[in-house]
């Protein structure tokens, strides 16, 4: 019965775990794995892995594919880190789209009042310079007017199918620097709420799942062999099968063929007796 609750109790886990993945995609992507080109990768201690990549001339281009499970609305954040004013942006396009016919700009924090205060992921420190020369989590943005600030910083929201897919990142401003993305259609899910990499409680989330599938998988065997066992116990013992008699054939006294046969044996025999009598 232990073992039956305990199986129990290892599928409901399984179950829930399998459903929680289910509710969220992630992927996470070191800025330094991609398809460089010509973009620097550059040593930095504060960042994850120890390396990052970092603007140097207008003509660095990085590339990033990787593969959707299903499709959805999706966001990327970025781990950045802008020096000032003049050196806090890059440009993108995912899958070679355009915006207004050219890459769109990704903004890093900007100086107070060139931010959309009315974009859904706005963070005041977006819109200051207290962020400068540090390591900050944004959601990848773009200008709805390049010549207006009041509407810059629009997170941008990628329609993706199920499937691979190719981001780029080129270069805008010198010495802006990406440590780390990460690609979700968790909407809701901002990595600044986390004291340290967001991949590691993930990882974390992934192991349990493993655990759980494991620890399921060995209960069903368990009862199995416990249901198999128990079967075997049921059977009745095992009776010595007894050869049977052998068959005798006795004479039945109605038979015509041993009648006559005892009629003949009588006959022969009282014609000796007779002849012996007779030499007397």
């Amino acid at each position: 019965m232990k073992k039956r609750i305990a199986y129990l109790c290892m599928t409901a886990l399984l179950i829930l775990a399998l459903s929680l993945t289910a509710l969220a995609d992630f992927i996470f992507i070191e800025a330094e794995s991609g398809k460089t080109g010509n973009y620097p990768i550059v040593d930095n201690a504060g960042a994850f892995n120890g390396k990052a990549i970092e603007s140097q001339t207008t003509e660095d281009v990085i590339e990033y594919t990787f593969n959707i499970e299903k499709a959805g609305k999706y966001i990327i954040w970025a781990r950045v880190m802008g020096i000032d004013s003049t050196m806090n942006s890059f440009l993108h396009s995912l899958d070679g789209d355009m915006f207004n016919g050219a890459l769109a700009i990704f903004d890093l924090p900007e100086p107070a009042g060139l931010s959309n205060t009315d974009d859904p992921y706005f963070d005041p420190l977006f819109n200051s310079d207290e962020l400068y020369e540090q390591w900050y989590w944004m959601p990848i943005n773009y200008r709805d007017n390049t010549d207006d600030p009041a509407v810059w910083h629009n997170t941008k929201f990628f329609d993706m199918s199920a499937g691979s897919h190719t981001l780029l990142i080129q270069a805008r401003e010198m010495s802006a620097k990406i440590d780390k993305m990460i690609v979700t259609d968790d909407l809701s899910y901002n990595p600044n709420k986390i004291d340290g990499d967001p991949e590691a409680p993930y990882l974390a989330q992934l192991a349990a799942e493993k655990a759980a599938a494991d620890a399921a998988a060995a209960a069903e065997a368990a009862a199995a062999a416990e249901a198999a066992a128990a079967a075997e116990a049921a059977k009745p013992a095992d009776v010595p099968e007894v050869a049977p008699p052998p068959v005798i054939n006795v004479p039945q006294t109605g038979d015509p063929l041993t009648l006559f046969a005892l009629a003949s044996a009588l006959s022969a025999s009282c014609a000796v007796i007779f002849k012996k009598s007779r030499k007397k």
